[in-house]
């Protein structure tokens, strides 16, 4: 998402996520029923349970990535869009090779988890939150490259990993037709089209806000 939002900043100043910071316990721990726990039972239920089951007749790992891509767009913010499709994609090979929609249910809380722990931890750190505008120099979005290419190698480590110890679990189903093909005659079913098209509207009226300057004012 950092590599999104410093090419974002070509065109505007791009605004903070406005995430409530839990400054009291009781913040943090209803932060985790609303951040963590909700999402993860809702979310996971339509798209790793009700998409990914609708699309594994096309292969479990072709299923993976059109929910994994699908959740990204569902999220509607094109500064976070590149990071929820990454994620769907692990929580989605988990679900596949666990056999489970509980493994993706607890990985997808405990993403959240980590986050709105890590906020609560630094509540005080008035450097990450005394700024309406995410600002990323060329230093950092070069350390952001470094570290995302050091990430997806330790993921892909850890999933190979993952995978032989899911082998009396996992049920694959394999691809079935040309990939173009199957490309293709997803991206003609009219609910896909439909979101994609409230997608594609709103990160137009999100670049053409930030051309006007008006997250800037």
């Amino acid at each position: 998402n950092g590599i999104i939002i410093y090419l974002l900043q070509y065109i505007g100043e791009v605004p903070a996520q406005q995430i409530p910071i839990p400054v009291t316990l009781y913040d943090y721990l209803r932060g985790l029923f609303i951040v963590a726990l909700t999402p993860a039972i809702c979310e996971e239920l339509l798209h790793r349970g009700v998409m990914l089951s609708a699309y594994e007749n096309r292969g479990s790992m072709r299923a993976v990535v059109i929910t994994a891509i699908l959740f990204g767009i569902f999220h509607f913010d094109v500064s976070n869009l590149l990071g929820p499709i990454l994620i769907g994609i692990v929580i989605g090979i988990y679900v596949i090779r666990t056999n489970s929609i509980f493994a993706g249910v607890l990985a997808h809380f405990l993403n959240n988890a980590i986050a709105e722990s890590i906020l609560y931890a630094t509540r005080n750190d008035t450097e990450l939150f005394g700024s309406a505008t995410e600002k990323i120099g060329a230093a950092e979005a070069a350390m952001l490259v470094v570290f995302v290419a050091v990430g997806i190698a330790v993921v892909r480590a850890l999933l190979k990993l993952f995978r032989k110890v899911t082998d009396d679990t996992a049920v694959e189903i394999p691809p079935s037709g040309k990939p173009v093909a199957d490309a293709v005659s997803v991206m003609r079913q009219w609910p896909l089209l439909s979101v994609a098209g409230m997608f594609i509207f709103m990160a137009a009226i999100y670049i053409i806000a930030l051309r006007a300057g008006i997250f800037g004012v």
